[in-house]
Order: structure tokens, then C-alpha cells, then sequence
């Protein structure tokens, strides 16, 4: 299963790369959550102790075939336009990937992690019709009360 894959690979990270980095959050682990099929892709949210990103992983061949690596491209999800950075790992290939937040200081625990990530997915696999315009940026932080660094807008 994707999500078990995913995990695997970001706890073996944290555990080998990210060893006595301290902007771990010790309270979080490593969660995929809410992984769905779109536009031939699994997109869901990858939760660390470093970082939430949105994360696409191809299911065949990537739409953004032929990008390199760290290229930012626009992918489409039903709530709009969402600015993503091309990433690769061995273990996984390219994927596409879009910060949330880091570091993850203003998260409590992995409940308040789950509880965003899931309401990000919500919003942005919803139609943004007459929805106001807020900028991401600040769309983010009101979901952690506040805190949080929240990465673009």
C-alpha cells in the first residue's frame, strides 16, 4: 500500500538523515494520511516531525514527466491551482510535493498533525466556488490557531 511505503521511507529518513536535528518535533511521527486518487496520481499529506507536506505520487507515469528536480509546477486539484516543487527519492522515484508547514513546533501532538491534515485535504479537494480569497499562507496558520510556519502562499 502507498501509505505504508510512504511511511516507511520518511521513518527510515528520520531516522538516518534527520538523527539530532533539532527542529524535530519530538511529540509527531512520521503519518500518511488521506491518500486519494487524482488525475492518476495518490495525493494525501505526509505528516513528519520536521514537516506536513502535500504529497502526489505517480501511479503510472507522472504527469510532470521530463521536470527536473527542485522545478516548481502548477498542478490543478478541485479547489484550484496548487504550486508544487518536483521531488525524488531512490526508494520512491519523483513524486511532487507542496510544504504545509515547517518546522512543526506549533503542533501539540500527532492528533492536532492528523486533525490539519485532514481539513487541508478537505479544503483542497473541495470546489473553491464562493469561497472568499485568502492567501494560503494565511488560510494555514488559522488552522493551528496562529502558530506554525507555514511555507508559500
Amino acid at each position: 500500500m502507498v501509505t505504508e511505503r510512504l511511511e516507511g521511507i520518511f521513518t527510515r529518513i528520520q531516522h538516518e538523515r534527520m538523527q539530532g536535528v533539532p527542529i524535530l518535533n519530538p511529540r509527531l511521527r512520521v503519518e500518511a494520511i488521506g491518500f486519494r486518487p487524482w488525475r492518476g496520481c495518490q495525493v494525501g499529506v505526509l505528516v513528519t516531525p520536521w514537516f506536513m507536506n502535500l504529497i502526489a505520487l505517480p501511479e503510472g507515469t507522472a504527469p510532470w514527466r521530463g521536470r527536473s528536480v527542485g522545478v516548481r509546477v502548477i498542478w490543478e486539484l478541485p479547489a484550484g491551482p496548487c504550486e508544487w516543487l518536483v521531488a525524488h527519492e531512490p526508494e520512491l522515484g519523483d513524486y511532487l510535493m507542496s510544504s504545509l508547514f515547517s518546522p512543526m513546533s506549533a503542533f501539540a501532538d500527532q492528533v492536532e498533525a492528523e486533525r490539519t491534515a485532514l481539513r487541508v485535504l478537505e479544503h483542497l479537494f473541495s470546489p473553491s466556488s464562493g469561497r472568499p480569497a485568502v492567501s494560503r499562507r494565511a488560510w494555514l496558520r488559522g488552522l493551528v490557531g496562529g502558530g506554525g510556519e507555514s511555507a508559500g502562499s
